[in-house]
């Protein structure tokens, strides 16, 4: 029965540990699953799930940090069955979706250098569950770690995603077509401030006013099709 199965797959995943054989376990795996190709992947699913939600609850319970290899061997091990067409990646990534949720910010991000190296390979434009998923982790990421004390990483993050996703992907397209117009660029009457101890400008000064005068239509393009002529570009 599929209870069986999944029990059986749940068991031999339960054998991860701080030194376990990592290749044992997946040759289990795919012992089980053979002749199950349409029916197991639900059942490999829920088994990972549950083998996951029970560490943590250990390791809460406990006070104990789950061993770091044994969270990257788990890691490796839901990969591989994508890899093995066991799991679906969407099925993948929403597994480690629940494993970021019980990550401290500082394993946060060596897990996702980890989930860089495996994605990163893998075209997701054409997946598009796999996408949101990615995009979920990644948002879930930058709401946790610090805006002032980790902008190296979360720079990293957003460029991971933006590599993975296509230039058309919905995240990065201002649909509502909102603009900050909070931090208006105010140019200062400072022709005599650029002048030198001489006559002649330091700058063009016609220039520096034309250039930074751009940033109006660029924080709010409806001003090109205004009325006010006031704000037209001269």
């Amino acid at each position: 029965t599929m209870e069986t199965l999944q029990s059986r797959i749940r068991e031999t995943i339960s054998q991860l540990g701080p030194s376990s054989d990592l290749k044992k376990i997946q040759e289990g795996i795919t012992g089980i699953c053979q002749g199950h190709e349409k029916l197991q992947v639900d059942r490999i699913v829920k088994a990972f799930r549950s083998f996951l939600q029970d560490l943590m609850q250990k390791s809460i319970q406990t006070g104990e940090d789950v061993p770091k290899s044994m969270i990257e061997d788990f890691f490796t091990l839901v990969f591989w069955s994508a890899q093995e067409k066991f799991i679906e990646l969407n099925n993948a990534l929403t597994i480690l979706e629940e494993l970021f949720e019980y990550q401290t910010v500082e394993s946060l991000k060596t897990l996702f250098y980890l989930v860089e190296t495996k994605v990163t390979r893998i075209d997701l434009s054409e997946d598009q569950q796999a996408s949101l998923t990615m995009l979920r982790i990644g948002n879930g990421i930058l709401k946790r770690v610090s805006k002032t004390h980790d902008t190296e990483f979360r720079g990293h993050v957003h460029h991971v995603l933006a590599s993975l996703l296509p230039l058309k992907d919905r995240s990065g397209l201002n649909v509502k077509g909102m603009y900050n117009k909070s931090h208006a660029v105010r140019i200062q009457d400072c022709d005599q401030e650029m002048q030198g101890e001489g006559e002649e400008s330091l700058i063009d000064i016609k220039f520096y006013k034309e250039f930074w005068g751009i940033q109006q239509y660029l924080q709010d393009p409806f001003k090109l099709f205004s009325r006010n002529k006031e704000n037209y570009p001269s």
